[in-house]
């Protein structure tokens, strides 16, 4: 988290400097939401008591030592108050703006981060944010490993400010890290970005919105065919392989049917931490590659709609169905089969 709070603080200065002399309030809002899974723990002594577990403390840690490094004022009381998901902290950073951290107890609120996404649409843009303004709110969502500069964040706000239609725009994501898995992945991404992503932006829409490191508008996000159908629930195994371990590709797919637009801003950039040891790579493409699969299908299956909106041309589409075929015979997805298959084989050989 740490990485992801050095950011947030460069966003604090640098507002500050480009305002400086003025009303901040005036020009702009600016605030952030921290969104922690299972983040309380039962205290021992009541059971209706909760505290915060090692991370939410760790965060905290962090954000008082931050603020004193930056300024000799700071907010960082750590007083919370009880929510319907758990409890809320409110912080201020050294130049004046506001962090709410949410903690979310797993007894209240489900798990998992297409959840978190659903508090941020029906808390954050709902409650916090008045209809009106929908159009000129933008939700940037990043995961807690991100690291960004104030820049990145500027491109993908003047790119939406410039194109009305667009929903929502991804920046250029690099993976940080060492040893020859990250090697591969730093490959795998610049492929990813370089190739495809600047593909579908330019022919198209980008099919993937990836939640580490995107923008929306808020009344893409808001849009009745968005926002009520991302908050049901997964009836079977392929709508918890699309919905749940494929929220991100999931989501986009419901703008671009409201007939928003994707886009891909190569000069937003940010950097993620990735996985350096087999296991923790197995676990992410595990959940990966048979999301995007599914999701592609589903692109497939509900191609008329977005014809019919114009969010691809029948020559891009036949390109989609080409990934996707190829996609299925790929050495990564055939070597998951392999090691899925040893293990519901054999029980006994499990990754820790």
């Amino acid at each position: 988290m740490r990485t992801l709070l050095e950011s947030l603080f460069r966003c604090d200065s640098e507002r500050a400097l480009r305002y400086k002399g003025s009303n901040l309030d005036a020009a702009a809002d600016f605030e952030v939401h921290v969104i922690f899974d299972d983040a309380l723990v039962s205290s021992g002594c009541r059971r209706d008591h909760s505290i915060l577990n090692e991370f939410a403390e760790n965060f905290l840690k962090v954000f008082s030592t931050l603020s004193r490094r930056d300024a000799t004022v700071y907010d960082a009381s750590g007083r919370s108050e009880a929510t319907p998901y758990g409890q809320r902290q409110k912080l201020r950073f050294p130049h004046g703006h506001t962090l709410t951290l949410h903690l979310k107890d797993k007894n209240k609120i489900r798990n998992k981060k297409r959840w978190s996404q659903v508090m941020y649409m029906c808390y954050i843009l709902d409650h916090r944010v008045h209809s009106s303004n929908h159009d000129n709110t933008y939700i940037l969502a990043v995961d807690g490993d991100v690291s960004f500069q104030p820049a990145s964040m500027l491109h993908l706000v003047s790119n939406m400010e410039s194109n009305p239609d667009l929903g929502g725009i991804c920046g250029r994501i690099q993976p940080m890290g060492k040893g020859p898995i990250v090697w591969f992945q730093i490959i795998e991404y610049a492929i990813s970005h370089w190739l495809y992503k600047t593909t579908e932006s330019m022919v198209g829409n980008v099919f993937c919105l990836p939640g580490c490191f995107s923008l929306y508008r808020a009344r893409a996000l808001m849009n009745d065919g968005v926002k009520d159908t991302f908050v049901t629930q997964t009836k079977s195994g392929a709508e918890y392989l699309i919905r749940d371990q494929g929220e991100d590709r999931w989501l986009t797919s419901l703008i671009l049917k409201q007939g928003f637009g994707t886009g891909y801003c190569a000069d937003a950039l940010a950097s993620t931490h990735a996985p350096e040891h087999l296991p923790e790579f197995y676990r992410q493409r595990r959940r990966w590659t048979p999301s995007s699969f599914y999701s592609n299908l589903l692109y497939i299956k509900d191609v008329k709609p977005l014809l019919q909106r114009n969010c691809f041309g029948i020559w891009f589409l036949i390109y989609h169905i080409i990934i996707t075929l190829c996609g299925a015979f790929t050495p990564g997805f055939i070597f998951l089969v392999v090691i899925q298959g040893v293990l519901v084989a054999n029980k006994a050989v499990v990754f820790p």
